[in-house]
């Protein structure tokens, strides 16, 4: 039987800076100095580094990954990975990896909640409209059903300590009575995190119209 296993990359975030010559100052800032070591000429045919010494028209940027010296060239991305290290990745393999998930500013749903491995959740809080398709928003929609799901689900095995619900605004947010019972507490974070997994899917599938953060 075969060990070879299919994996799907966990929904991380990442930061990261297409090169070219005319950011350079601004991709070296970006890059921590930790990993940054320096800039190189290049061969321009084999994009080999030159001798210390011989110059060209071709320049490469040497990065300290965690995998050794790696040199970026025109056009690659520069990613500053979930642990902090750096490492260049070519412009067709990080279109292939990786898709904007950055909102516009005044468009897209705002989600945050809180948890902490002491108290579990303790809130949630939505704020925003979509801009998916307005007027008739399956994004909205969805993220509103499972707010007002998991809006009442606590209130019937717990109890809510505060709600805040402005439709106009596309605003909702739930705060809990703090939970000291060790049962309810179980109860309680089942609750949240089946509806977060609903709600980082929505944010996975339509990463420019929904944001999920941890605040705490």
């Amino acid at each position: 039987m075969s060990n070879i296993k299919r994996y799907r990359k966990a929904p991380v975030v990442i930061e990261a800076i297409q090169l070219n010559w005319q950011n350079w100052n601004e991709v070296c800032d970006f890059i921590s100095p930790k990993y940054f070591d320096k800039g190189v000429w290049l061969n321009d045919e084999t994009f080999e580094e030159l001798p210390d010494g011989q110059t060209s028209n071709t320049m490469g940027l040497r990065i300290k990954t965690l995998e050794g010296i790696h040199i970026a060239r025109e056009g690659d991305f520069i990613i500053k990975g979930v642990n902090g290290e750096f490492y260049p990745c070519k412009p067709d393999i990080f279109a292939k990896t990786y898709i904007p998930c950055d909102i516009e500013e005044g468009n897209g749903i705002y989600i945050t909640y809180r948890y902490n491995e002491k108290k579990g959740f303790t809130g949630l809080k939505i704020t925003g409209h979509a801009g998916y398709n307005p007027g008739n928003d399956p994004v909205c929609a969805g993220v509103s059903a499972l707010g007002y799901a998991l809006m009442g689900t606590l209130a019937n095995i717990h109890g809510l300590e505060y709600i805040k619900n402005e439709i106009t605004t596309g605003s909702l947010e739930v705060r809990i009575v703090p939970v000291r019972d060790e049962g309810k507490k179980h109860a309680v974070n089942i609750v949240f995190e089946t509806i977060l997994i609903g709600l980082k899917q929505i944010a996975l599938g339509y990463p420019n119209h929904v944001k999920v953060e941890n605040v705490v």
